[in-house]
């Protein structure tokens, strides 16, 4: 279930155009932690034993994903994250950045909760 959640996050890398990047793209600063943030998410929801815990995950990819693809389309999501990943491996920085990840879903997530209150 997993892997196939993975695959499916990851097949939608392939750009609408039909063309893949097979360099590594300039990122703008924000768009360079939105991949990072999409990349731990990716971790995560691979790794949910909880069914809570993979929705809240794969909540924060489409979160990220939206971002990503406002600031860089057609971005090449599976290289773009493996090359995310293997700079985030062994940083001792890694957590931080996750939590900054999370604490940037959860404001926004609370906007969205207060905007349904107001409806």
């Amino acid at each position: 279930m997993r892997r196939l959640l993975l695959l499916a996050i990851l097949g939608l890398s392939v750009p609408s155009s039909g063309t893949v990047r097979t360099r590594p793209i300039a990122l703008s600063p924000s768009a360079a932690n939105d991949l990072e943030c999409f990349t731990l998410g990716l971790v995560a929801a691979g790794g949910a034993n909880q069914a809570a815990k993979r929705d809240s995950a794969v909540a924060g990819l489409w979160y990220f994903l939206g971002r990503l693809d406002g600031e860089a389309p057609g971005i090449d999501l599976r290289k773009e994250a493996d090359r995310a990943l293997a700079r985030m491996s062994g940083n001792p920085h890694t957590n931080e950045i996750g939590a900054a990840c999370d604490a940037q879903f959860r404001n926004r997530s609370a906007d969205l909760i207060r905007l349904g209150g107001r409806a």
